[in-house]
C-alpha cells in the first residue's frame, strides 16, 4: 500500500518536532552541566578562602545527565543525599549523610559550611521550601541577607525551567530518585517555586 504524500509530510513533521524537542532538552541539560561545574569550582574557591568545610547536597553520580554522562561535580567534606550516594560509597571512605534535606539540614550547626546544592530543591515538599531555604542560609552565613543571592557561601543550581524534565521528571525511570515536587527559579534575587505539572496532575486524581 502506497503512503500518500500528505501522510509522509505529517510523519516528517512529527519526527522533526520530536527531534527539535529532544535537541532542546539536551542543550538545556548540557547548559546545566556547565553551570554546575562553574558553581562547584566557585564553592571550592570559597572553601579555601574561608577555611569552612564544603557541604555538597545532591549525589554527584545520580541525576538525569550525570547518571549517563558521568559526574560534573564531586563530593564535599560532607555529602548529603536522600539515597545515600551508593556510587560514592563504592569509590572511597566519604562522609555521607543519607536522608531528606528538610530532615537533615536542621541538625547542622549555624554558619559552619560552604554549601553547594545541585538540583535538590525540586524534591523538597512544597510546604517545607521556605524553611529549607532559611536553613541553607543559617548553616552557611550569619550576615545580613535581603536576597537569596546575597549569601556568598551558598551556591545553588536548579533544574532549568521551561523544559519537559522540569515539569515531568522522566529520568526517574532510571535514576530511582522519586518524582520532583517543584519547579524552582530565581525572581528578583529570591528563590520561588511552584508545583510541577506531574505533581499537579497527580493531585487532580
Amino acid at each position: 500500500m502506497l503512503i500518500s504524500t500528505r501522510t509522509k509530510k505529517i510523519s516528517l513533521g512529527i519526527l522533526a518536532l520530536v527531534a527539535s524537542i529532544g535537541g532542546y532538552e539536551f542543550i538545556r541539560g548540557m547548559q546545566t552541566r556547565i553551570q554546575r561545574k562553574k558553581m562547584y569550582q566557585k564553592a571550592l574557591k570559597r572553601k579555601k578562602e574561608t577555611g569552612k568545610p564544603l557541604l555538597v547536597i545532591g549525589d554527584p553520580y545520580n541525576g538525569g545527565m550525570n547518571s549517563i554522562l558521568g559526574n560534573d561535580y564531586d563530593a564535599g567534606d560532607i555529602t548529603l543525599d536522600i539515597n545515600g550516594c551508593p556510587e560514592l560509597r563504592k569509590r572511597g571512605n566519604f562522609n555521607i549523610i543519607e536522608g531528606k534535606l528538610e530532615d537533615e539540614i536542621v541538625k547542622l550547626q549555624s554558619n559552619s559550611y560552604i554549601v553547594f546544592l545541585s538540583c535538590v530543591l525540586e524534591y523538597v515538599n512544597c510546604e517545607n521550601m521556605q524553611k529549607v531555604i532559611q536553613e541553607l542560609h543559617r548553616i552557611s552565613y550569619n550576615g545580613k541577607i535581603e536576597k537569596d543571592t546575597d549569601n556568598p557561601n551558598l551556591f545553588i543550581v536548579t533544574v532549568p525551567t521551561f523544559t519537559i524534565h522540569s515539569e515531568i521528571y522522566f529520568p526517574v525511570l532510571w535514576t530511582h530518585e522519586g518524582g520532583a515536587n517543584n519547579v524552582v527559579y530565581l525572581k528578583n534575587g529570591k528563590y520561588q517555586f511552584r508545583k510541577t505539572l506531574s505533581r499537579y496532575l497527580k493531585q487532580l486524581k
